[in-house]
């Protein structure tokens, strides 16, 4: 179970769940035009290695950024992709906080 200084450091918004997973509610749908879909929360998962290893997160780049959320989020589609792009960018950087808060050690063992 996360400690609540951890969960303290997700975006307003946010939300911890009880299975470690997080939801972010956006601060508006996200729609595509012509398209039935639409995009009103996020849900995150932690990343794996994998996910780190595919989305070629040893840099900061806008598209490895993309990649991993794309990933934790179950979003990896072209429709998915296009979802994510079409976020506020208000939404996008609180996502990026939210991914970030999973590589949050916490506190240390015993406290």
């Amino acid at each position: 179970m996360m400690s609540q200084t951890n969960a303290q450091a997700l975006p307003p918004r946010a939300t911890l769940l009880d299975d470690g997973t997080v939801e972010y509610a956006l601060s508006r749908p996200v729609t595509i035009d012509g398209l039935n879909e639409s995009l009103t929360v996020l849900k995150f998962r932690e990343p794996t290695a994998g996910d780190l290893i595919d989305a070629g997160a040893t840099g900061a780049s806008g598209a490895q950024g993309l990649a991993l959320l794309a990933s934790v989020t179950g979003n990896k589609s072209l429709l998915g992709e296009k979802l994510l792009r079409a976020l506020p960018a208000r939404d996008f950087l609180a996502a990026q906080k939210v991914v970030a808060y999973f590589f949050n050690d916490g506190l240390p063992t015993g406290q």
